[in-house]
C-alpha cells in the first residue's frame, strides 16, 4: 500500500493568538471550524496577511488569519454586497429582465429603484421582502470564479449587463472574477459570504420612486436603522444622476472608456461649469436672503479636505458680481504650528481625554505607554502579491493544439499592532503587542487539448 503524505502549512490564528497546521488546500471556513471559534455574530470573512479574503479562500501557503464580524468595519461592507446580491436575485425572480439599480447608499441602508422610475405599491414591496428572505432561508452558495475576461463578458451580455461589459473592457485583464448565486452572476469588488443564510436582518420600506434597504449597523448588529428621512440628500443624487448623464459618464466605465480616449479636458470643463453654475444659484440665494430677511453669515460645513474653502472663495467672487462684498473667514487661518501649541501649568502638552482611576489621562506617546514611538491603539501592516497570468499555444497540426495557462505568484507581507493596556479592548488583547511577517510563493497550471476533426 502506498501512502502520499499530504503537504501542510502552518497558520496563525490572531483571534486566539494560536498556531495550527492544516493541510493545504483548507478553506478559511474549513479553518474556522476546526479551530472552533465562535462570537456573538457568525464570521463573515477573514483578514489573510492583512488583506480580506472569503470565508471560501484556500490557504497554500504559511499565513497569518483573522476573523471578522458584521461588528468590523470591513465585516460590515461584506454584509452589505451579500445583501445587494440578494435583492438583484429578488428582483430577477419576480420581475425578469426588468432593470434595476442600487443606487446610493443612504444612511445605513440602500436607495434602489428600477429604470423606468416606476414606483412599487406597498404589496409588491412585501412580495419583494418575502422573496429575500425565501433567497435567505434557502442558503444559497456563493461562489467566486476566476475566468477568461472574454468568457465573462460572454455571461454579461446573455445577461444584459451592459455596464459590467464596459467596466471590464476598460479594464485590460486576461482574467477576471464573477460571482455565482443560482441562476444570478455578478460583479463586487470586495469579498461575500460562503452563502445567502448569513444574513440575519433587513427590511424594506417606499421611499421616492424606489425603496430603502434597512440594514443594522455595525455598531448595532441587532438593531435596524429605519430612518429614511434624507429628501435633500436624495434630491443631490438625482441633480447628480442628471449630471452624469449628460457628461455622458454614468458608470465607472464609461468614465474610464472617456479617460482612454483622451476625452479628459472636455469632461472637466463641462464638469467646472457645472459647479460654476450651481455656485452662482447658490449666491443668488444669499443674496435674497441678504435683502430679503438682513442674512449677514452664511456657513459652510464639511469633513476635512471637502473643498470648504475653495468653495467659499468662488462664492465670494459671486457674490462680489452681485453687489455684495463679502469677508471670508476660514478655520485654517485659527491652526497653529505644533512647537506653538499652549501648554498646561505643568508645561506639557495638555492630554486630551478623561483622568483613569488614578487621575492619570491616557492619550498617546507622550505619557505612560513605554512601548510605542506612535500614537496608541496603532497597527501597521505591509504585503505586497504580484501575479503573473501566462498562457502559452502550440500549434502542433492544423487539427491539433495544446493551450497551457500558467499562473505564478509570490506574497511578502508583515503586520505589527500595539495596544495600550488600559485601552477597553478584548481581555485577551488587552496590553498585547504583535508582530508576524512571511513570505511565499504558488504555482498553478493547466492544460487543454483541442482537436479539429
Amino acid at each position: 500500500m502506498n501512502l502520499i503524505a499530504m503537504e501542510t502549512v502552518k497558520v496563525i490564528c490572531q483571534n486566539t493568538s494560536s498556531v495550527i497546521e492544516v493541510e493545504a488546500g483548507t478553506s478559511l471556513l474549513e479553518l474556522e471550524r476546526k479551530l472552533g471559534i465562535e462570537g456573538k455574530y457568525p464570521f463573515l470573512a477573514a483578514y489573510v496577511n492583512n488583506r480580506i479574503k472569503e470565508l471560501n479562500y484556500k490557504i497554500f501557503k504559511p499565513l497569518a488569519v483573522r476573523f471578522i464580524d458584521i461588528t468590523h468595519f470591513e465585516g460590515y461592507r461584506v454584509y452589505q454586497r451579500t445583501i445587494s446580491f440578494i435583492v438583484h436575485k429578488a428582483v430577477r425572480d419576480l420581475y425578469g429582465d426588468r432593470k434595476f439599480y442600487i443606487r446610493h447608499t443612504v444612511g445605513r441602508g440602500f436607495y434602489c429603484e428600477f429604470a423606468d422610475e416606476k414606483e412599487l405599491s406597498e404589496s409588491e414591496i412585501d412580495t419583494l421582502r418575502t422573496q429575500m428572505q425565501k433567497i435567505i432561508d434557502a442558503r444559497y452558495p456563493i461562489h467566486r470564479h476566476h475566468l477568461l475576461t472574454a468568457d465573462i463578458n460572454g455571461i454579461y451580455e446573455r445577461f444584459g449587463f451592459d455596464d459590467k461589459i464596459t467596466l471590464l473592457n476598460t479594464r485590460p485583464r486576461l482574467y477576471s472574477d464573477i460571482y455565482c448565486m443560482d441562476d444570478i452572476v455578478g460583479y463586487f469588488y470586495g469579498a461575500l459570504t460562503p452563502d445567502t443564510g448569513y444574513i440575519h436582518l433587513f427590511d424594506l420600506r417606499r421611499y421616492f420612486n424606489g425603496f430603502y434597504i434597512a440594514l443594522p449597523t455595525h455598531g448595532e448588529p441587532d438593531k435596524l436603522d429605519l430612518n429614511v428621512d434624507w429628501d435633500k440628500m436624495l434630491d443631490v443624487f438625482h441633480e447628480y444622476h442628471r449630471w452624469v448623464d449628460i457628461m455622458g459618464v454614468p458608470t465607472v466605465g464609461c468614465l474610464n472608456k472617456k479617460v482612454l480616449d483622451g476625452d479628459t479636458s472636455e469632461l472637466i470643463k463641462i464638469a467646472e461649469a457645472f459647479h460654476e453654475k450651481k455656485i452662482a444659484a447658490i449666491a443668488d440665494q444669499i443674496a435674497a436672503a441678504h435683502n430679503e430677511r438682513g442674512t449677514r453669515m452664511v456657513l459652510i460645513s464639511g469633513p476635512s479636505s471637502s473643498g470648504k474653502t475653495t468653495t467659499s472663495k468662488r462664492l465670494g467672487i459671486q457674490l462680489r458680481i452681485l453687489g455684495l462684498d463679502p469677508v471670508l473667514i476660514a478655520l485654517d487661518d485659527y491652526f497653529v504650528d505644533r512647537d506653538k501649541t499652549p501648554l498646561g501649568e505643568d508645561g506639557k502638552p495638555i492630554a486630551v481625554g478623561l483622568p483613569d482611576a488614578a487621575g492619570l489621562v491616557w492619550y498617546g506617546k507622550e505619557q505612560y505607554n513605554p512601548f510605542h514611538t506612535l500614537d496608541y491603539n496603532d497597527s501597521q501592516s505591509w504585503g505586497e502579491d504580484i501575479v503573473a497570468d501566462v498562457q502559452l499555444i502550440w500549434n502542433i497540426t492544423d487539427w491539433l493544439t495544446f493551450t497551457s495557462n500558467n499562473r505564478l505568484g509570490s506574497s511578502d507581507w508583515n503586520s505589527k499592532t500595539y495596544l495600550d493596556a488600559r485601552t477597553n479592548t478584548s481581555v485577551k488583547n488587552k496590553g498585547s503587542i504583535s508582530q508576524s511577517n512571511g513570505s511565499g510563493w504558488s504555482a498553478l497550471s493547466g492544460y487543454t487539448r483541442k482537436i479539429n476533426y
